[in-house]
């Protein structure tokens, strides 16, 4: 969905830290909260945890 990854480019120029872990799976920490992103066939899962 392009709005999930117009979502995601946000979240990465705001991140301290952008990995990613594998070709479908993203995470992004700024130094309180961690977000993960599961990209699979055009289907994006956003999980966010609060440190």
């Amino acid at each position: 969905d392009t709005v999930a990854f117009e979502l995601m480019d946000l979240l990465k120029a705001k991140a301290r830290h952008f990995i990613q872990l594998n070709e479908y799976v993203y995470r992004l920490f700024d130094g309180q909260s961690v977000v993960t992103f599961t990209t699979l066939e055009n289907n994006i899962q956003v999980e966010m945890v609060k440190g």
